[in-house]
């Protein structure tokens, strides 16, 4: 079922395992979906949420409107909830809208914004985040080089540098890009031409 996911959004599933065994949730839910999809690809929501006050305001949103039971074994292997499994119909065919050969947790976003009526979706609409916008984020994504490890890198780094990093990127997506970088040692100009 998940050949065609990378191994980002393999990882998402295996997050939002865990979340759900933490819930104490019989099964994986939409929400576990949005919790993981948060915590994998951090600085995709960055645009949308620009602070660490709103990830953790979605992370006491979910806490809330599903509290939790007794946690669970994560060794259990937990089922996808029907709603999951539609989500990640959804994915598939996101990614296949847009041609992509390959499921990245950016298409699952993509599905949860589709379900409406969720949680997860109302969340992130709260947030700004409207599903033709993303779509139209998401599309290049298998187009532009390296996206994925720049993606990577900004999931890792500190909470003081993210916005930094974000400029940058937004910058290299650009024609042509002009960017200073001042250090507590040096600064200098990095420049960069041609087309996306």
């Amino acid at each position: 079922m998940f050949e065609r996911y990378t191994e980002k959004a393999r990882r998402v599933i295996f997050f939002a395992r865990y979340e759900a065994s933490q819930f104490g949730s019989p099964y994986i839910e939409p929400h576990h979906l949005l919790l993981a999809l948060l915590r994998e690809i951090r600085g995709f929501f960055q645009p949308w949420l620009k602070s660490h006050e709103a990830f953790e305001a979605i992370r006491k949103r979910c806490e809330a409107t599903f509290p939790a039971n007794p946690r669970i074994s994560t060794a259990v292997d937990l089922p996808l909830s029907h709603e999951s499994k539609k989500i990640l119909v959804y994915a598939d065919e996101e990614s296949r809208r847009l041609g992509h050969e390959q499921i990245h947790p950016e298409h699952m976003v993509l599905a949860l914004l589709r379900e409406e009526t969720s949680q997860p979706a109302e969340i992130l609409r709260r947030y700004g985040m409207e599903l033709d916008a993303v779509r139209r984020e998401v599309a290049g994504i298998e187009d532009r080089p390296g996206r994925e490890l720049l993606s990577a890198l900004l999931d890792q780094l500190p909470e003081e540098r993210l916005d930094a990093a974000i400029r940058i990127l937004e910058a290299l997506q650009s024609d042509v890009v002009k960017i200073t970088v001042i250090s507590p040692n040096e600064t200098f100009e990095i420049s960069f031409g041609g087309e996306k």
